[in-house]
């Protein structure tokens, strides 16, 4: 309870950039919409937190997966 975890992600697009960011956990949801980001917020439990991003295309990526035991 109350310890901060942080997000960090790297990114890149080929063809242009990045426009949009989404952090998910299966308990929490939406946790953040920033490409890096820290929270001391989230619930006790397992969670598995989602990330992906947009590309100035519009296309989003597919999603990167990791579970974690808070």
């Amino acid at each position: 309870e109350n310890e901060r975890v942080y997000f960090d992600s790297d990114w890149e697009d080929a063809d242009g950039f990045v426009v949009a960011f989404e952090w998910l956990s299966d308990i929490d949801g939406l946790l953040s919409e920033s490409g890096n980001f820290s929270s001391d917020t989230l619930s006790v439990g397992n969670h598995t937190i989602t990330f992906r991003v947009q590309d100035d295309d519009g296309t989003w990526s597919e999603k990167a997966t990791v579970c974690t035991d808070r």
